[in-house]
């Protein structure tokens, strides 16, 4: 009777630590932020310190919901994910969904996630990791709002305006800009600044640098000071 007390209990302690086992290699997907790890077979969901730390559920609230926590507007998107990440289409499972704080509030997070199936493709554990990027998020839609007014003022000044990335690849035209060049805005962009801002000498009509060129290469403003002969997309001169 001993010894098979003793067996039953090595057994236990083996899949005990199986398990932590397991867990520990699907936590590793990501970086150690708030855990969670749901055994379906078991209907057992832990969570680690971490994560009720960053939603505020502690041990003595009593069972957390996961998938109750997700937003309804968020919820379509996230069981999506998930169902390719099932199906092998993604290998890991990842979404940025908000959560509901136990304040009441909702918060943004990032989840990343490995399943776990059985022989018959059933779900049988899914483990992830989850970090609160809602401080990001609201940083990216305040700076979203902040280009969306200056592309409205851009779009409405009587100046012509041409905006480029560091390799004067143009990623922005006004209405202006595009009566002077001819070029429309989704035909210029991704296009380099010189092929769309052709600007030669007005006497000589050798080719000038361009002056947005010059000033991303110099790192000052630049003003052009020779007379200066914008040849149009549709050949014409300016």
């Amino acid at each position: 009777g001993t010894s098979l007390a003793s067996g039953i209990e090595r057994d236990r302690i083996g899949d005990r630590l199986a398990n932590l086992e397991e867990r520990e290699q699907l936590a590793a997907v990501a970086a150690t932020d708030g855990m969670w790890d749901f055994n379906i077979q078991r209907g057992e969901l832990y969570l680690s310190p971490r994560w009720r730390q960053m939603l505020g559920y502690d041990e003595a609230m009593g069972p957390v919901d996961w998938r109750g926590l997700i937003h309804p507007e968020d919820m379509t998107r996230v069981q999506e994910a998930i169902r390719q990440h099932m199906s092998g289409i993604s290998k890991v499972f990842e979404s940025v969904h908000r959560m509901r704080h136990s304040n009441g509030e909702y918060r943004w997070m990032i989840s990343r996630a490995m399943a776990r199936v059985d022989k018959d493709g059933r779900l049988r554990r899914m483990v992830g990791v989850e970090a609160d990027i809602t401080e990001r998020k609201i940083y990216e839609e305040a700076l979203f709002r902040e280009k969306e007014s200056a592309q409205i003022t851009l779009q409405s000044i009587g100046d012509g305006v041409v905006t480029t990335d560091a390799d004067s690849i143009i990623d922005f035209i006004n209405p202006v800009a595009e009566q002077l060049t001819g070029w429309r805005l989704e035909d210029a962009m991704g296009k380099p600044v010189e092929e769309v801002f052709r600007a030669f000498h007005e006497e000589t009509c050798e080719p000038l640098e361009n002056p947005l060129t010059a000033s991303i290469r110099r790192m000052r403003p630049i003003k052009a000071v020779r007379p200066v002969l914008l040849i149009r997309r549709d050949g014409n001169e300016l």
